[in-house]
């Protein structure tokens, strides 16, 4: 901020500068955050297209890679790779729409194989 906006640090009134996560990994952790948060940054990046490329590609699905892909934070700050409640969030809510689609199907099927069975008896 000192480069930035050296008068606002002089008056108290500097605010922030957005840039890449590697910013903000070297505020927060130094020379070692530098070195750490391309591999992080990279590995949920990954896991998170990975996941998106091997599962069916519904309406739910694609709207669900598009929010992600706005919403990562690779011009906000590496913190937000770590500490993001909306990603928890989302995953929550993934999961638990998972499970439910997993018990209806499994109870259509159920009652599928019920009525199969039922009109041959008849």
């Amino acid at each position: 901020m000192t480069i930035v906006n050296s008068k606002g640090i002089e008056n108290g009134t500097a605010g922030v500068v957005n840039s890449l996560f590697v910013a903000e990994a070297w505020a927060n952790w130094g020379f070692y955050g530098v070195l750490i948060s391309p591999i992080i940054v990279g590995m949920v990046i990954q896991i998170i297209f990975l996941f998106f490329l091997t599962h069916k590609k519904t309406p739910f699905m694609v709207g669900l890679f598009t929010y992600i892909s706005i919403k990562l934070p690779v011009t906000g700050g590496f913190n937000d790779f770590i500490y993001n409640a909306v990603m928890f969030s989302i995953i929550i809510i993934l999961f638990v729409t998972y499970l439910i689609a997993k018990s209806v199907k499994k109870e259509r099927q159920k009652n599928y194989a019920n009525n199969i069975s039922s009109s041959i008896a008849t």
